[in-house]
This record gives C-alpha cells, structure tokens and sequence, in this order.
C-alpha cells in the first residue's frame, strides 16, 4: 500500500528557523492517462463505511487512503448510498505517485494567508459597548417563591 502522504521520494524544504515545510495544498495523487478507472456504486450496507466500500472492491480494508485522496472524499460520513466511487486495479495502485509541489516556501504561505484580505464584519454582533453581564453574582437570589398564593416568581432578570 502506497502512503500517499509522506515525503520519501521527495526533497524537504527548510525554512530559515531549519524547521522543514511541508506544502498541504497541493494535491499529491497524480492520475496516469494509462490508468484505467472503474466506477464502484454505493450500496445502503456500504453507506459511510469506507472498509466495507474497500472490501467489495479489493477484497481487503487497505488503499483507504488511496481511494479517498483519488475521489476527493475529506469526511467518509459523506458517502452515501448510490454515490460513485471511482477505483483502479488493485496492481495499478502503486502508479498512483506522490508529487512534489513546485512552489517556494513564500509561494505556499501566500496561498494559505493573504494579508491584504478584507475584515468580514458581523453586523449581527453588537459593538460590546454598555452590555450587561451574562453571569450574576452567586449569592444574588434569582426567583422568588410566596408559599402563600403559591407563586414563584423570577426576579433580578436580564434585560
């Protein structure tokens, strides 16, 4: 089974602290155009189960990686019943290759930050100015009960 998200073939790029970076954003499954893909559709048994999914097709639980990082699946509670899995033969697996990205380590920060990026502002909040606490004091008495007329009453509420 190929780990799909290791570095063994490639070169690790070094900030200037020696700390290795490593680009997550760059895809790193490279599909050949000799690789044929067959199509594997979801049963109600193999809904959001990946090694039952893994097991109609190969036989085994192995290649999860593999199969998710080549449909692009993120959540397997996501897979639903009639959904379509896409797969490769079993010995066409190690074909899948890992890539190295091309970027520089400003390159890839850059796509992760953008300084120049505008504020969302949420209009629904207020500014905090003048709101009135959300804790009371313990030993403030938050209801009043009359056993006379059976009454409970809240008193001390917010506004």
């Amino acid at each position: 089974m190929a780990n799909l998200y290791t570095l063994e073939n490639g070169t690790i790029q070094i900030d200037a602290d020696g700390n290795p970076i490593t680009d997550i954003i760059t895809p790193i499954v490279i599909t050949r155009d000799d690789l044929t893909l067959y199509p594997h559709i979801i049963t109600p048994e193999e809904e959001m189960r990946p090694d039952l999914i893994l097991w109609s097709i190969y036989g085994q639980k192995g290649y999860v990686d593999e199969i998710f990082t080549l449909n692009n699946i993120v959540d397997p509670l996501s897979i639903r019943q009639g959904d379509i899995i896409w797969f490769v033969d079993e010995n066409d697996i190690p074909k899948l290759q890992v890539s190295q990205s091309n970027q520089t380590n400003e390159e890839i920060i850059n796509n992760l930050v953008d300084p120049n990026a505008e504020q969302k502002i949420d209009y629904n909040r207020d500014t905090g100015d003048n709101l009135l606490p959300t804790i009371k004091p313990t030993n403030m008495k938050q209801i009043s009960v009359n056993t006379d007329n059976n009454t409970i009453s809240v008193i001390n509420k917010f506004k």
